[in-house]
């Protein structure tokens, strides 16, 4: 996922999942551009449990609120819709039943 700048360094970042571990990582941009991203070494660990069965879908998104921090839209393994404002806390259900259906959500 793109939020743009999650980190408030003015470059982009870039967050990702783990396939296995279901850990969501934090690659910081060191660039103007975005570069420096990809570096394993460098990412941070900011969330676990995100595994396909429990949050098979999400995407993030520069602000959905108003603290100027990503925020992620997922879908859960129980088929309602997540807000994670500023990737905090377990999340709040804006949306139940029915999410299992879609494909994408961004």
């Amino acid at each position: 996922m793109a939020p743009g700048d999650r980190t408030g360094n003015g470059h982009a970042d870039l967050i990702a999942r783990h396939r296995t571990t279901g850990e969501l990582r934090l690659y910081e941009g060191t660039g103007p551009a975005g570069e420096g991203l990809g570096n394993g070494t460098t990412s941070t660990v900011i969330g676990s449990g995100w595994t396909s069965a429990n949050r098979p879908l999400l995407t993030a998104v520069p602000d959905a609120g108003s603290d100027n921090k990503a925020d992620i839209w997922t879908t859960g393994g129980d088929g309602s819709l997540y807000l994670y404002p500023n990737l905090s806390g377990s999340g709040v259900v804006v949306g139940t039943d029915g999410w299992l259906d879609f494909q994408a959500i961004s």
